[in-house]
């Protein structure tokens, strides 16, 4: 103890020298692995910082000792991102240093963006690996999206590139919405999945920060975009008022924007009111869709309320004969 003691005071005397600019060069203690001879207060530092996270490693592990890793570690990936690395990578990825390479990349990558993929992509698969990634991408897609497109696209592995395309068009769509929809016009290295999941999310931010420009959003954008964005804007909107984005749906034209937006209703918003449900799925031209989603609010709401079920699918005027003869026949056979 009184070691460690020893050990953490003349660490802290040395700093406090070296921000005093008055370090004495004669009381340099020897390094395994000097940093550029030591020519400057920061690679002074750098060494002593070294010391320090070298004697921590030998310590018992505890809540301060770790604390003081991780901060030792930033001070000293602020300084010199690649001889921490180099340090680090000779103990590997365990669970004692996991924390460490978090802190390491995110000077790293900053630095060194395009060589940082060659490190990442060295790292074994797993939990760290992928956080540095999603990390990066997180200050990427603040900063620079167009950079954290190109750099993505060097990670190896379609799995690696994939997550990393999925979280950047999250926060994308979170923080420039109108940008990543005018993206996807002009880019063509989304895949159908993903391009329909950016629109959907780009609009539905669209839509929550804006309801004024619903009469006109899907006006502005391809005839074949429009599907995915009103699914997104009506995500969006049944979280706000269910009146309205049921009446927003309404106003659509019939077809596949209509159908799409119905489902996204379906899929986000309540189920308490079967009634407009029922007549939201009726609005359905997708004639099997249109069929599997009444026999989905006929199926639920005839389990609870059957003879009212019965009446509201006769009553329909949304439905022609053979449909309410099929539904019918359903509920009968669920009973």
């Amino acid at each position: 103890m009184g070691s460690q003691q020893s050990q953490e005071n003349n660490f802290y005397d040395k700093i406090s020298q070296l921000n005093s600019n008055i370090y004495c060069e004669n009381n340099e203690e020897s390094i395994s692995t000097p940093i550029n001879n030591a020519t400057t207060i920061e690679d002074k530092k750098a060494q002593l910082l070294e010391k320090r996270i070298s004697d921590l490693m030998v310590y018992p592990p505890s809540e301060s000792r770790n604390v003081e890793l991780v901060e030792r570690m930033r001070e000293w990936a602020s300084i010199d991102p690649k001889a921490a690395l180099h340090w680090l990578n000779r103990l590997g990825v365990n669970n004692e240093t996991s924390d460490l390479y978090y802190s390491v990349f995110e000077f790293y990558t900053a630095k060194y963006a395009d060589s940082s993929i060659k490190e990442i992509d060295s790292l074994p698969e797993g939990n760290v690996k992928n956080g540095i990634i999603e990390n990066y991408v997180l200050v990427a897609a603040k900063n620079d999206v167009v950079g954290a497109i190109s750099w993505i696209e060097k990670l190896s592995g379609d799995h690696t590139k994939n997550n990393a395309r999925a979280i950047l068009l999250h926060e994308w769509a979170r923080s420039d919405p109108q940008g990543l929809l005018d993206h996807v016009m002009l880019e063509a290295h989304l895949n159908s999945t993903e391009r329909n999941d950016a629109i959907q999310k780009a609009a539905s931010e669209l839509g929550r920060k804006n309801l004024n420009i619903l009469d006109d959003i899907l006006t502005q954008y391809p005839e074949d975009m429009q599907p995915s964005m009103a699914a997104g804007v009506v995500a969006s909107l049944v979280n706000e008022n269910l009146a309205n984005a049921k009446l927003w749906v309404e106003s659509l034209v019939p077809g596949d924007v209509r159908d799409k937006a119905i489902q996204s209703y379906f899929k986000n918003g309540s189920r308490d009111n079967m009634e407009n449900l029922f007549e939201l799925a009726g609005m359905m031209r997708d004639s099997s869709k249109r069929l599997a989603l009444l026999s989905e609010v006929v199926s639920q709401k005839g389990s609870e309320k059957p003879s009212e079920t019965i009446k509201l699918v006769i009553s329909s005027s949304l439905l022609n004969s053979v449909e309410k003869k099929l539904l019918i026949g359903d509920l009968y056979l669920k009973e």
